[in-house]
């Protein structure tokens, strides 16, 4: 009895190290495409200054990432966008962009709401439905969770959590693994950074902070703020 124990016990052992093994193998692909991602953008200047934000939506599959040339879209405006790689920076504050609705400027959100529908339609064009598996979604900065506009449903962090599938659903697609990316997170919105990085986990979402120091790039959330 004790020996078929032991032998139950090395296999699961043995189960749990090919997962770690695979997880650790996926999330330095994952580390590396994002990271690529955040070299794809074209220096972009406003009055003399280089744009701080922007994010870079990317759908592999189709072709290889140092194969692609990244699409430019502008605000509310997706034409001659490809079916591989979009980036957009924060668009221009208007009346329509103010107040509760600040976050409809913010380059994720542009990508998802704007970009992201017209490039799955070059994936599902023709006879044959071709879905993409994985989305990459790479950030300057961490993606937003305004306390002050959840409620309504206007953060960047909401529209990755929940519009993602819609959009993949409506094209007649399963929703694809969702990976996301970002570099840097500003000391004050440190908290809602962490709370908004806790929900996507909740939802299944691989998240990375890109110049983090712990394992697998998290979020460090216990540091003081």
């Amino acid at each position: 009895m004790a020996s078929h124990f032991a032998w139950f016990l090395y296999s699961v052992l043995v189960f749990l190290a090919c997962q770690d093994g695979a997880h650790s193998q996926n999330s330095r692909l994952d580390i590396q495409i994002l990271e690529e991602l955040s070299k794809k953008v074209e220096p972009w200047f406003t009055n003399g200054s280089k744009i701080r934000q922007f994010g870079v939506l990317f759908l592999p599959g189709k072709k290889q990432l140092k194969d692609v040339n990244c699409h430019r879209i502008n605000y509310n405006d997706a034409k001659g966008v490809n079916g591989d790689c979009s980036y957009a920076g924060v668009a221009p504050n208007t009346n329509e962009t103010s107040g509760i609705k600040e976050t409809l400027r913010h380059s994720e959100w542009q990508l998802i709401y704007t970009a992201l529908t017209p490039m799955l339609q070059k994936w599902t064009e023709g006879d044959k439905i071709n879905c993409p598996e994985t989305l990459y979604l790479y950030t300057r900065l961490a993606p937003d969770f305004n306390l002050n506009r959840v409620q309504q449903g206007y953060t960047c962090t909401q529209a990755i959590v929940c519009k993602i599938g819609d959009i993949f659903f409506n094209a007649s697609c399963p929703r694809p693994r969702i990976v996301v990316g970002f570099s840097e997170v500003v000391k004050k919105y440190k908290k809602e950074a962490c709370m908004g990085y806790k929900l996507m986990q909740m939802n299944n979402i691989t998240e990375y902070h890109l110049t983090s120091k712990l394992p697998d790039k998290a979020l460090d959330c216990d540091a003081e703020v």
